[in-house]
């Protein structure tokens, strides 16, 4: 994962679409299924945007997830998936059970769902 977390970090800031997209994100959750400990582990990542617009100033989100997974490696016993989608979308299982993937710059506190 460090190649994406490198691309995320360094890419955030830019006055570029991709750095507007990654602002426009409200968090990146990572799940692991079955286990982190299993032979076999399917990555999950959710990339959680603030709004519910299918595409980001008419880009797909499509287009930004597909370069942002192929930055993360098939090996060994990994393999990576993700989906983009807003925190209404995302079912309350997914959020349970994934956690935050601390970017500094993506994750921010302030932002955590209210209750």
């Amino acid at each position: 994962m460090k190649r994406l977390q490198e691309r995320l970090a360094d890419k955030h800031d830019r006055n570029s679409s991709e750095g507007e997209a990654l602002r426009a994100l409200r968090e990146v959750r990572i799940q692991a299924a079955p286990s982190w400990d299993s032979a076999a582990v399917t990555i999950m990542f959710f990339f959680i945007r603030n709004d519910t617009d299918p595409d980001f100033k008419g880009t797909p989100w499509q287009h930004f997830l597909e370069a942002w997974l192929k930055l993360v490696p098939v090996t060994g016993r990994f393999t990576a998936h993700g989906q983009i989608s807003s925190l209404e979308e995302l079912t309350a299982y997914d959020y349970v059970h994934s956690d935050r993937l601390d970017l500094d710059h993506l994750s921010l506190a302030d932002q955590s769902p209210s209750r």
